[in-house]
């Protein structure tokens, strides 16, 4: 189990021992992004303001579409946002064309502890791919064949409509531990 959060040690510690940082999350009025450090998450399951969600929700007229590459795919999560297809969540499958899946995001929570983070899968852009090869490879020029095919990822992408958006982004912030940006 975990130790207490780090907001509980802050209410029960000094004064003296608290630092300009940890004492303005903890006087944050109610609805505003709490970020915590030792859990990973936003607290109280509010999310700091995205511009570009929000530029995405309006060309969608309001709707959330999120790509599911990864375990969203066989478990969105029972009574999660994203199983409740009689509340208008749609699914349908989907390629990321020029997007691969690759092992190469830490994480101190799904695989691993804030000292040793363990890898877990992300999407990374042929360009972003073709850096880390060079990087491995050197100069070697082996890798030019590599450089030349575009990656394809494929997956589930849901449409959530626009009175479950908060309560998706909510959970999946959560789930993912550190949201999205």
């Amino acid at each position: 189990p975990r130790s207490t959060s780090s907001f509980g040690r802050l209410k029960m510690a000094k004064s003296n021992e608290i630092d300009t940082e940890e004492r303005e999350q903890e006087l944050l009025p109610t609805g505003v992004p709490r970020w915590c450090p030792e859990q990973q998450i936003y607290v109280g399951g509010v999310v700091p303001d995205n511009a570009d969600l929000e530029r995405l929700l309006s060309e969608n007229d309001g709707h959330l579409r999120i790509f599911g590459y990864g375990s969203l795919c066989w478990n969105p999560g029972q009574g999660a946002t994203l199983s409740r297809a009689e509340d208008g969540v749609t699914q349908t499958l989907g390629r990321a064309v020029g997007w691969k899946r690759c092992w190469a995001q830490r994480s101190a929570d799904h695989r691993g502890t804030p000292s040793f983070q363990g890898l877990v899968c992300t999407l990374l852009t042929d360009e972003e791919v073709s850096t880390i090869h060079r990087q491995v490879e050197g100069s070697s020029g082996n890798n030019k064949e590599k450089e030349n095919v575009t990656s394809l990822t494929e997956g589930v992408i849901y449409t959530v409509p626009p009175h479950l958006v908060d309560d998706c982004l909510a959970e999946l912030d959560f789930r993912e531990k550190g949201g999205y940006e």
